[in-house]
């Protein structure tokens, strides 16, 4: 049997930057919520099994989805390794790669997942990291190059 592709969505932090009660991940974009770009743009690239994990205002990030998808609850919010953590019940053995990324990431379009999902592929990676160059990286994890 094949092995396929499972995708995370991280998405179960507060959103505190924002300054809102609504989860940052339906914060819309037009007329679409950012974890439903995300979504769409896994989707282009075939991916059927997509778990999300959810935390803050889970139950509300849950009705809004349009989607079929995985939810899994992060009871704590214990930041990101924890939170993909909360995932790997749901990976399953036929999963030979694990995609992962946040649900405020709607930006990163389905040519961008493909393209890492090739050069990962291509040079047999036990992990490929996509990371950008922002002018104020203060806010952000960041991963410190050279």
């Amino acid at each position: 049997m094949m092995k396929k592709l499972t995708a995370v969505i991280l998405a179960a932090s507060l959103g505190a930057r924002m300054k809102t009660e609504i989860p940052k991940v339906l914060h819309k974009i037009g007329s679409r919520s950012m974890l439903d770009l995300v979504v769409a743009n896994f989707k282009k690239n075939g991916i059927e099994k997509i778990v999300v994990v959810v935390g803050y205002k889970a139950e509300k990030i849950e009705a809004e989805c349009k989607e079929k998808l995985i939810f899994v609850k992060q009871t704590e919010l214990l930041g990101s390794g924890n939170a993909l953590l909360t995932a790997l019940p749901e990976v399953d053995e036929n999963s030979a790669d694990i995609l992962v990324t946040c649900g405020d990431t709607p930006l990163i379009t389905g040519e961008t997942f493909a393209s890492i999902i090739k050069e990962h592929n291509i040079h047999k990676a036990s992990c490929t990291v996509l990371t950008t160059k922002t002018s104020e990286p203060e806010s952000y994890g960041r991963v410190i190059r050279d």
